[in-house]
């Protein structure tokens, strides 16, 4: 087998731990009932397609809802499955940034080295007790994360290649999640805001 196969080998099967692994986790600690905060009041806006409290949270609503179609497990195990799976996207986006950056570095570090720790990221960020609460109950937090997250990826992806060269999907693809994202929970995407013009800054400098 050649480095270059073996490589892309390592690639997929960490980026297949990265979303798998927290998955297994976020569902086996997952709430088997609706918990507290606003877990229940989604749970039930979801089922009936209906609007939250301020500001709506659409994207999980919409994202509750499709869930609930299901056939199997409670009301409460499909809310938090959605939760997880957001969750576990969150650290599928971040093993690919790992990647992505190290291929955009001169280094001489040994190529094996990113998926690696690409995904040992990916799963130490899935056991912080902030990622680990959301990902294991009904809420909007966990899939606001994995959009902002796809935000910041796309666009980085963008900025990263050769000026004349770029995929404009990247682009298309960062401003739908910036969207997505705003139309979700605007206070926190608009966070997003500093490092999106810091980044497009840079990237117009240079």
């Amino acid at each position: 087998m050649t480095e270059g196969r073996r490589r892309s080998r390592l690639e997929t099967v960490c980026g297949a731990a990265s979303l798998l692994l927290p998955l297994s986790l976020f569902m086996w600690t997952g709430a088997p009932s609706p918990s507290w905060g606003d877990s229940g009041e989604l749970l039930a806006t979801g089922f009936v397609f209906g609007s939250a409290h301020p500001p709506g949270h659409p994207v999980s609503i919409t994202f509750f809802k499709l869930l609930s179609l299901l056939p199997f497990g409670s009301l409460a195990f499909r809310g938090s499955l959605a939760s997880a799976l957001a969750a576990a996207l969150t650290s599928f986006i971040l093993f690919r940034i790992s990647l992505v950056t190290a291929r955009s570095l001169d280094q001489k570090a040994p190529r094996w080295m990113a998926p690696i720790f690409g995904l040992l990221g990916g799963v130490f960020l899935s056991s912080t007790p902030a990622l680990w609460s959301g990902a294991t109950q009904s809420g909007a937090h966990s899939l606001q994360l994995a959009l902002e997250a796809l935000c910041f990826f796309s666009l980085f992806h963008f900025a990263l290649g050769e000026r004349g060269a770029r995929d404009g999907r990247h682009l298309t693809a960062a401003t739908l999640a910036f969207g997505l994202a705003l139309s979700n929970h605007h206070f926190s995407a608009l966070l997003l805001l500093p490092g999106i013009i810091l980044l497009l800054t840079e990237d117009a400098m240079k």
